[in-house]
């Protein structure tokens, strides 16, 4: 989810048009939706063992994957991209909202079982989950790169 959300921030930095950002921003939905596929009996077992600590909470964490699988199964948006860029606009407003939503809530999630177990593990959670925060300047500052070579080695198309 980090790698969606950091992506489509990179993407957008430079006010990029709906018809160059679609194409990418599927490609890391469609991804997105194959890691939470494949990691969905690892997010089951999660979600079983917070009941045991929080049912509510679980079933929030539950609810937060759900609302974002649903969110990356729509098919229609980049036919939505073309016809109705407000709406487009939204709709994308709202799936990072949901990736939002549901990083905060694995990320209570593990800290809330790390506490259960010592607060070492506690300590290694934090840790790891601030070092996801501090992984996204040098994300972008790869990506930014990665796109300088790029342009030098394919040069931009023109218009002709």
């Amino acid at each position: 989810m980090k790698d969606y959300d950091r992506s489509t921030e990179y993407f957008r930095k430079d006010g990029v048009a709906i018809e160059n950002f679609e194409p990418w921003r599927e490609i890391l939905a469609k991804n997105l939706n194959n890691d939470l596929f494949k990691n969905k009996s690892s997010s089951s077992e999660a979600v079983k063992m917070l009941a045991q600590v929080d049912p509510s909470f679980a079933t929030r964490l539950d609810n937060s994957v759900r609302r974002a699988n649903i969110a990356f199964n729509h098919a229609g948006l980049a036919n939505i991209a073309t016809t109705d860029p407000k709406r487009y606009i939204q709709l994308v407003n709202n799936q990072d909202d949901l990736v939002n939503l549901a990083m905060h809530d694995f990320e209570k999630a593990a800290r809330k079982l790390a506490s259960r177990v010592s607060i070492v593990q506690w300590f290694r959670v934090v840790s790891y989950f601030r070092s996801i925060e501090k992984g996204t300047p040098e994300f972008l500052d790869t990506m930014e790169k990665q796109s300088e070579m790029l342009k030098k080695a394919v040069p931009p198309l023109t218009r002709q």
